[in-house]
């Protein structure tokens, strides 16, 4: 791989929190440069050591223990398609034991036990942090590595935390739950059943190295009490084994792969990775004036989603129900901050009111139309009616970030399968005018492999 190539991979990740060299010569444009919190670890001797990473983000971390000798498990609530962690494995060439799970409600057991745990910039998203310990004590049989915000000057002799509210939050990270003071911090490790070896901190930043502790059934029967009922309750019902549930049906999806509204939902499906089917239906294929169909969509129109009882139409309508049901926002694909939500959601009613209309006849008439019965005249004034709409964009872009509302969302998704057909060879005509902020977006977009598979392909 060269260094244009794995430019080009490093840019296909919406959005890195990490800075460092992924590839020789080339620096990852996170915000955050995690090098020097590894050197508080570095000098470890962790060859042969049984690592988990929780919340590996880009993989930095990951990396480094890795190249150290170490073998490491990640585990994440996100796929790692959603951040840069499937990028850093491929420009690096190793494959990390990847696990997607909430720490919160993990049962240790499906993991087993580690020398090392890694808990670094995860304990003040946690709505329970005490649990999270809980929880990493079980996995943990040697040390836990933990670095988190705290409160640095709140009632430094009393064991407390400060809650985050969400009115307090506004646009900013609505992930942020709790910012511990250090008592609070070592009295919760304490009671969790380790012990505190080593601490730093920086600003609101504070460093522990800490290893598990002695037994003590007080605060074993203490933390049993408090979490552990519904793990064993659960074991207990599961112990006897049940006949196998019957897998759910896939998602199907009726529509034509060359139809913009059904590109959409190919796209989405490819970045979600969840399982369906695709039944061809309209046009050549007919199928959409079938009872059987209307009774599913009563406008006779494609896209129609099935996902069991459930039946969707209306492409962007179809676009959030897959990212509702993928939980979350969806790998960032829909934000759940409202302001964030909200404004994708403006670029997906923009598309369906504004720029749809505007370049339908530039499409149908240079694509569908044979040369002899084109309208020219008409097909000009939708070229110009489309490059207004484009020209909005495109100013936004120039102000913005690399997407639409900076990271990668189910907007780029809806406006990159239009934007397909704008920069499309078939639809070329004399007096299109070029828009530079425009055009990189699409060339970032040209990278997913989502787009590559299903809304590249010659438009027809």
């Amino acid at each position: 791989m060269d260094i244009e190539e794995a430019r080009r991979l490093v840019a296909s990740c919406p959005h890195w929190h990490h800075a460092f060299e992924i590839y020789p010569g080339l620096r990852t444009p996170g915000s955050y440069d995690p090098e020097f919190m590894w050197q508080k670890m570095a000098g470890r001797d962790w060859r042969g050591l049984r690592v988990l990473e929780i919340g590996p983000a880009d993989g930095f971390f990951s990396l480094r223990l890795a190249q150290a000798g170490a073998m490491v498990t990640c585990l994440d609530y996100r796929r790692k398609e959603a951040t840069g962690f499937a990028v850093m494995e491929r420009l690096t060439g190793l494959s990390f034991d990847y696990r997607l799970g909430n720490l919160l409600t993990l049962d240790p057991r499906s993991l087993g036990s580690f020398d090392v745990v890694l808990c670094l910039g995860v304990l003040y998203h946690l709505p329970d942090p005490l649990r999270g310990l809980h929880v990493c004590r079980q996995l943990c049989r040697g040390s836990l590595y933990l670095e988190s915000a705290y409160s640095p000057d709140l009632l430094p002799e009393a064991s407390i935390a400060r809650f985050l509210p969400l009115r307090e939050i506004g646009e900013g990270d609505y992930t942020n739950f709790w910012f511990p003071n250090r008592q609070c911090l070592i009295d919760m490790l304490t009671d969790a059943g380790f012990s505190v070896l080593r601490e730093e901190s920086w600003g609101d930043r504070i460093f522990l190295e800490a290893e598990i502790a002695g037994e003590d059934p007080l605060r074993r029967r203490r933390m049993e009490t408090a979490y552990d009922q519904d793990f064993l309750a659960a074991w207990a019902r599961t112990a006897a084994p049940a006949p196998a549930a019957a897998p759910a049906p896939p998602l199907t999806l009726y529509g034509r792969a060359n139809s913009v509204n059904v590109m959409k939902l190919l796209w989405c499906l490819e970045e979600l990775g969840l399982p369906y089917e695709r039944r061809d239906a309209g046009m050549q294929f007919g199928v959409v004036d079938t009872p059987a169909y209307r009774a599913l969509n009563p406008h006779g129109r494609i896209p129609t989603l099935v996902d069991g009882e459930v039946v969707v139409w209306e492409s962007n309508a179809c676009l959030r129900y897959l990212c509702l049901k993928a939980g979350g926002d969806a790998g960032g694909l829909y934000p759940l901050a409202p302001g964030r939500r909200a404004r994708v959601d403006g670029w997906l009613d923009w598309q369906l009111s504004t720029l749809s209309p505007a370049e339908r006849h530039l499409f149908w008439g240079m694509v569908r139309t044979p040369p002899e019965k084109r309208d020219m005249a008409e097909i000009t004034a939708a070229m110009q009616a489309s490059a207004a709409c484009w020209e909005i964009l495109d100013r936004h872009l120039a102000a913005g970030g690399p997407f639409i509302e900076g990271d990668f969302t189910i907007a780029d998704i809806a406006l990159g399968c239009f934007a397909r057909r704008w920069f499309g060879a078939e639809v070329q005509i004399p007096g299109m005018p070029h828009f530079p902020a425009l055009a990189a977006w699409y060339a970032r977009l040209q990278e997913r492999p989502g787009f590559a598979r299903w809304v590249a392909p010659p438009l027809s």
